[in-house]
């Protein structure tokens, strides 16, 4: 692909994840039901993140995040936000599969970073109850920057 094409589509999933934060964020909260068969669930977790990182299509510095998952009408949105305001990102999580053993051992909210050179991308994300994790995807690598990638766990505590 390129480079002209890779930046079209980046642009057109930040303007899909905008327009439904924006969707999201106008229609009232419910954390029950509401009566008309629709239950709106959010969930927050908070986590110090010592290294610059991508998040979707956002560039973050290293600091105190929340994420927030949001479920509503069958999809789930997570916004990651900094705490002191100065970054926000809202993920469309794919399906990902069982969170890694050691995960689910210690039962701990927890997120993972694939990294190469230093450069960070948000991967995962588990909740500490599903045996799933919610994943994002990130950039295609090359071979020789498969052979250099590490992953990076960090894990986050519930504030609800």
């Amino acid at each position: 692909m390129t480079k002209t094409k890779i930046s079209l589509f980046a642009a057109a999933a930040v303007v899909v994840a905008g327009g439904l934060v924006l969707a999201i964020r106008t229609s009232p909260s419910t954390s029950t039901n509401d009566g008309q068969g629709t239950i709106g669930v959010q969930d927050t977790y908070k986590a110090e993140i010592s290294m610059a990182f991508r998040a979707g299509a956002a560039q973050m510095t290293p600091g105190s995040y929340e994420f927030k998952v949001d479920h509503r009408g069958g999809s789930t949105v997570i916004v990651v936000h900094k705490a002191d305001g100065s970054a926000t990102a809202s993920l469309l999580p794919v399906a990902g599969s069982d969170a890694p053993k050691d995960w689910q051992k210690a039962g701990n909210p927890t997120i993972s970073f694939n990294c190469v050179d230093g450069a960070c991308t948000l991967a995962r994300f588990w909740n500490g109850r599903d045996v799933a994790t919610s994943d994002f995807p990130g950039p295609k690598l090359s071979a020789a920057e498969k052979e250099r990638a590490s992953v990076t766990v960090v894990g986050l505590t519930r504030a609800d």
